[in-house]
């Protein structure tokens, strides 16, 4: 046997796990989570579960992002997705 060391193969395995809205708030007061983190979960937001709740019929989902002070309003869903999306900005009315 060689005495030089081998690379190991390890594997590591993601958990998820759903955090409360408070807890979600500490990490970033705590700073575990960063605005980059934010993007990222707002970007799974919108690729993972906008298309899942259009497809379960859910008649209207609303996405806020804080950081971009956007407002994005997603409507009359199908299997394809949500066919209306309206984007509000600050100082903007928003129409139910």
């Amino acid at each position: 046997m060689s005495s030089r060391a081998k690379p190991l193969n390890i594997a590591a395995q993601i958990l998820r796990k759903k955090f409360t809205v408070a807890q979600y708030h500490q990490m970033i007061e705590s700073g575990i989570l960063t605005d980059r983190d934010r993007v990222e979960l707002l970007q799974f937001d919108r690729t993972v579960k906008v298309p899942l709740y259009a497809k379960d019929n859910i008649v209207e989902v609303w996405i806020v992002d804080l950081n971009a002070e956007v407002v994005q309003i997603y409507r009359e869903p199908s299997e394809a997705g949500y066919l209306q999306l309206q984007t509000f900005r600050r100082g903007q009315a928003i129409a139910f």
